[in-house]
């Protein structure tokens, strides 16, 4: 019961902390990072069906460019080749990683973490999660033909580390009625050490395009931690709340993006 009630008290310091409207504003991101900017909650926000404060974070990915996703360079420099934030957050929190470290590694050099080193309890340094996330990692890609529905497919690795029944890791695809899971159910909690093999599949319509024409699909990673019960207070000890690799997106069976990181 202490654990409802302290959830419902964290919650409502959230929403009013995101009641104070921020200025939109722009600011240049390091080398690595293209445009990134902070500003209050828009339709996003709306369209998951929560009221929020001022915590989400998007990343975009996707190009004609052949090492674009591979963040790095054709010599293996890093290179966030097209990647773009747009930040939501008070605390500038950027989410979502790359990790080399062998804990978070699932296959390969490095690995796409949900994590970031925060300031802890009595202000010691942790690495994990923090209260009231809403961050995206956001895929987008121009369809064959804007006029015919695709069938989008993502198959990849995946571990969840989160506080179970109430942080939560979400698949989801943009549609005209908002976002939606991938069928039969894309959603995680709890704590999944061994890597899942992800492969989910969903048809787009025309009406669901998003983009310059209504040319886009667009597909993204969800996670959502609630008030309280996080690496930030430690009340719940994460190692970030999901690690993603080796990546593949599919339009109608052809694979248009593979992210090994």
């Amino acid at each position: 019961m202490a654990r409802k009630y302290f959830w419902i008290l964290s919650m409502a310091v959230l929403a009013l902390a995101g009641a104070t409207a921020a200025q939109e504003l722009e600011t240049p991101l390091s080398n690595h990072l293209a445009n990134r900017s902070i500003s209050t909650p828009t339709e996003s926000a709306a369209a998951d069906g929560v009221a929020k404060a001022e915590v989400d974070t998007v990343y975009l990915l996707g190009g004609s460019d052949p090492l674009d996703g591979k963040f790095e360079t054709a010599v293996g420099s890093p290179d966030w080749h097209g990647w773009t934030s747009e930040d939501f957050t008070n605390d500038e929190t950027m989410a979502w990683n790359l990790s080399t470290e062998a804990e978070h590694v699932i296959e390969g050099d490095q690995t796409m973490v949900c994590g970031t080193t925060l300031e802890g309890p009595n202000g010691t340094p942790v690495f994990g999660y923090g209260n009231g996330w809403y961050k995206y990692l956001n895929f987008v890609y121009t369809v064959p033909d804007p006029d015919e529905s695709v069938q989008l497919r993502l198959t990849g690795l995946m571990r969840v580390y989160t506080e179970e029944a109430f942080d939560y890791v979400y698949l989801q695809a943009k549609t005209s009625s908002g976002w939606v899971q991938f069928p039969p159910e894309s959603v995680w909690d709890g704590e999944i050490n061994r890597p899942l093999d992800l492969d989910f599949s969903i048809t787009l319509d025309p009406d669901d395009y998003v983009g310059p024409g209504n040319s886009q699909a667009q597909i993204r990673f969800y996670f959502f931690s609630d008030g309280g019960y996080s690496d930030e207070d430690g009340l719940y000890i994460s190692n970030g709340a999901c690690h993603l690799d080796n990546l593949s997106v599919y339009m109608d069976g052809g694979l248009v993006d593979y992210e090994d990181f």
